[in-house]
């Protein structure tokens, strides 16, 4: 859920530059001479994102009207933030937790981006297209966690070196049953080993060395759709060998 948090704050960001870049700007290409509008709008009509602000860059080489050079300015800085925010909303889909209802809220808008970019200076498009994003946002930032707990007994002593690993205290909040304890550690070589899935592990540390162990617990918890009711839980823990 940390790379669907990281992707919910950029896109926090480019949505308030991209307001700052399309306030106001129906008017002001309103204000303009009629031929520059039809032009502004046929290049804003039709293709990807890349192409509309690849038309947009060519008018905006030539132009000499200095109204005109700054609407332009402003949709192309716009354009810019909408294939930013496309690519966002892409890689949040890949590292949000999945349920019906935010899988639902991801595909309501995702669709709302897309009439976004066909229409990009539709202050109406616009906020729609941030209402359904705020209950997306909203879903994901409220969506449970598993609680993992780790006891190392003993955490600290000599090699050969033997601990026992408890996950017995991980709670999941939606009132499943813990089904996965995955065990990990770094050896020093850099290399992920294995401990076992199960929630009590005993390992012997062989090579001195402050070892981070790694718990990550799931849910046996479905919806009705078969999706977890809660994201997996990570924990870990220091064991000096």
């Amino acid at each position: 859920i940390a790379a669907a948090t990281e992707n919910l704050n950029a896109i926090e960001g480019l949505i308030g530059e991209l307001d700052s870049a399309l306030e106001g700007i129906a008017d002001d290409i309103n204000a303009l001479p009629e031929e520059d509008q039809k032009k502004i709008r046929d290049a804003l009509k039709k293709g990807s994102l890349e192409d509309k602000m690849g038309k947009l860059e060519t008018m905006l080489a030539t132009a000499s009207d200095p109204a005109v050079i700054k609407v332009l300015e402003r949709l192309v800085g716009a354009m810019a933030h909408l294939i930013s925010l496309r690519e966002e909303m892409d890689d949040l889909r890949l590292n949000m937790p999945e349920s019906t209802e935010s899988i639902q809220s991801w595909d309501e808008t995702s669709q709302a981006l897309d009439e976004l970019i066909d229409d990009p200076y539709s202050g109406i498009k616009l906020r729609r297209f941030e209402t359904k994003y705020r209950k997306l946002r909203d879903l994901i930032r409220g969506f449970p966690v598993v609680q993992a707990k780790i006891k190392a007994i003993p955490a600290e002593g000599n090699v050969p070196f033997t601990v026992t690993l408890e996950g017995l205290d991980s709670v999941d909040p939606t009132g499943g049953t813990i089904s996965d304890y995955k065990w990990t550690f770094l050896d020093n070589q850099g290399n992920e080993v294995s401990l076992g899935n199960s929630p009590v592990v005993i390992h012997e540390f062989m090579e001195p060395n402050t070892y981070v162990v790694r718990l990550q617990t799931s849910t046996s918890q479905r919806d009705e759709n078969g999706y977890k009711t809660a994201v997996d839980g990570i924990s870990t823990v220091r064991v000096k060998a």
